[in-house]
């Protein structure tokens, strides 16, 4: 959360660096649901250059507009995991509906969580992922796809960012 670009996505949401001490004096005050994570490798958000993304949930998108609500994460193809770990820290209590996907080179997908997140103002949730399974070895998906958000969320702000375990 103390990175720059961290600071200037809170700053342009209006939120400025008073948001960001709050954000981060509060979620170090909180117990959050452990995920083990053995040599955490943050994974950098498609088209991004910071592994933390700030969102502001839109509304939905309709016939030519579209919603803010799926980031992806490249996962490097030179690297293998045992594991996923996507942080989701939620500037804003709420309803969030949130599903996570991994995707496949052969153009299939797991999803590994679809479910409805209620938080209370800055609660980190953290999800595990387990790659697929083939002979005994794990199959490395190429990008984690998470999706947050619905007509209850909108206007609300949240920070993603995910891992690759060792």
């Amino acid at each position: 959360m103390n990175r720059p670009l961290a600071i200037a996505a809170l700053t342009s949401l209006g939120l400025g660096l008073a948001g960001l001490q709050t954000i981060t004096a509060q979620a170090q005050d909180r117990t959050a649901p452990q995920v083990e994570c053995r040599r955490a490798v943050p994974l950098m958000p498609v088209g991004g250059t910071d592994p933390e993304v700030v969102k502001r949930v839109s509304a939905p998108g309709l016939l030519l507009t579209r919603n803010n609500w799926n980031t992806d994460f490249v996962v490097p193809s030179n690297q293998s995991f045992a594991s996923f770990r996507v942080n989701l820290f939620f500037k804003d209590s709420g309803n969030y509906q949130a599903e996570m996907f991994l995707k496949y080179g052969n153009n299939s997908n797991d999803r590994f969580y679809d479910e409805r997140i209620v938080t209370e103002e800055n609660e980190l949730f953290p999800v595990a992922a387990y790659p697929r399974r083939q002979q005994g070895r794990n199959i490395q998906p190429f990008q984690v796809n998470v999706k947050v958000g619905n007509t209850g969320s909108i206007g609300k702000v949240y920070v993603v960012s995910v891992d690759g375990c060792r």
